[in-house]
């Protein structure tokens, strides 16, 4: 439930109010047109983000003894720094962690690629952006192998979360550049690739329901 949260705030509460207010205050497009690719105004409002979402990480990851990240733990750790003792009582929300963790990484993602290519853009060049593709896509396909090897359902969804969202900007570049056209984006248009897909999800959502109540 903690993933279906994050998704729909991530849609309902990021992407389509960034849509909104790009077109009320008539935020203009990418700027730079390479190859095909042009950032769309929502994107770049999203772009801007990255000030309020580090100082929500900052706030809920640094200064949170509790926090299980692995990164998180790695600074503290090695940094000699404490932020205090947890909050007694407070019990671990997995739903909730679960949310957030869809959140920033999509976030992430998406914040990594906007910069990417507008430096590839303003002087890197098009070849950066391929190479950055090409580690990143080896990356995505090193999170796949190591989901595969979950054994409990919980931990494979927790993996899989990382591993869905970073593999799915490798699916994802490409359309932006012209590849093909990101059918997902037009349902009406193409009734039979939605309705499978769909059913796909559902059946997969029904599946791991299944296996996280099973002893």
């Amino acid at each position: 439930m903690g993933v279906l949260g994050g998704w729909l705030i991530w849609i309902g509460w990021f992407e389509y109010s960034f849509k909104f207010f790009s077109e009320l205050y008539s935020v203009p497009a990418f700027p730079v047109d390479v190859d095909g690719y042009a950032a769309a105004p929502q994107a770049d409002m999203l772009q801007a983000t990255i000030t309020i979402m580090f100082a929500i990480l900052l706030l809920y990851g640094v200064f949170n003894l509790q926090t299980k990240w692995a990164v998180m733990r790695f600074f503290h750790r090695n940094l000699r720094f404490s932020p205090g003792m947890p909050t007694p009582d407070n019990q671990r929300s997995f739903a909730r962690i679960t949310s957030i963790e869809v959140l920033f990484v999509t976030w992430f993602c998406y914040q990594f690629w906007q910069y990417i290519i507008d430096l590839g853009t303003k002087g890197l060049g098009v070849n950066v952006i391929m190479g950055v593709y090409l580690l990143w896509s080896i990356w995505a396909f090193y999170f796949v192998y190591k989901c595969a090897r979950q054994i409990r359902t919980a931990a494979a969804i927790r993996y899989g979360i990382s591993a869905g969202i970073v593999l799915w900007s490798s699916a994802e570049m490409p359309a932006h550049f012209g590849a093909y056209r990101e059918y997902w984006l037009y349902p009406a248009e193409h009734p039979i690739f939605k309705t499978l897909t769909s059913i796909a999800l559902l059946t997969v959502f029904v599946l791991l329901t299944r296996g996280l109540r099973s002893p």
